[in-house]
């Protein structure tokens, strides 16, 4: 009798017109929840990312491997990138769903296996990148000595100014979804790591120039 009325009770919240009613109040919750959330100023240089999410099967390996590309095409200093899960119980495999949304982007997730976040990976990366705003909370809780290095997405990205609500602060985690939820997981993703890696491209040039600048007034002309 449990598991029918629990199968009933799903149905009916994953029904078309529940989750019509439901978005807009998710949205209208988020417009206030979001509000202390901002996106803060990357850390001075990174040379190190950690991409985390909840299971480390779907949103932040992919994250992983599309950053190192971006960031290796981008042509600026290596970067090392790599991804953990708040909660892994085992090395499990992405899903079937997620390799083959991977695979549309070019990035083949078929040898990954999901990693634990432990406190020593937080600690030894420049960026901690997460994909949800509870993430963020969490990490920000758990390690406030980090703080500053623990940085959103979904904050990234071209239409920054044009997502409201749960979409501003959270990329959903695709897990258990129809394909299409991973296609439109991994192409928020991507948007935001090209914004993100653009961002730390500008700031890493600024460096090199101020740095250029400080070298070229400390040289002196030797006196006539």
């Amino acid at each position: 009798m449990g598991e029918r009325f629990e199968a009933l009770l799903t149905a009916a919240l994953t029904h078309p017109a529940a989750l019509a009613v439901k978005r807009p109040m998710r949205d209208a919750w988020w417009r206030l929840r979001g509000l202390p959330i901002r996106r803060r100023p990357l850390p001075a240089q990174v040379r190190s990312i950690l991409f985390v999410c909840q299971g480390n099967i779907c949103r932040s390996p992919f994250a992983e491997h599309l950053a190192a590309r971006l960031l290796a095409a981008s042509g600026g200093p290596e970067v090392r990138c790599v991804s953990a899960g708040l909660r892994v119980s085992a090395e499990r495999r992405p899903p079937d769903a997620a390799v083959a949304a991977a695979r549309t982007f070019g990035i083949a997730l078929e040898g990954h296996r999901a990693r634990q976040l432990t406190d020593a990976m937080v600690d030894e990366h420049d960026l901690v990148v997460v994909t949800e705003a509870a993430h963020l909370i969490a990490l920000r809780q758990r390690h406030p000595s980090a703080s500053a290095r623990v940085a959103l997405l979904p904050l990234y990205g071209g239409e920054r100014s044009v997502r409201r609500g749960y979409a501003r602060y959270n990329i959903a985690d695709p897990y258990g979804k129809p394909p299409d939820r991973f296609a439109e997981c991994y192409a928020q993703i991507a948007q935001g790591l090209t914004d993100l890696v653009a961002t730390i491209g500008r700031q890493t040039e600024s460096m090199s120039s101020r740095g250029s600048d400080v070298a070229h007034r400390g040289t002196r002309l030797p006196e006539a």
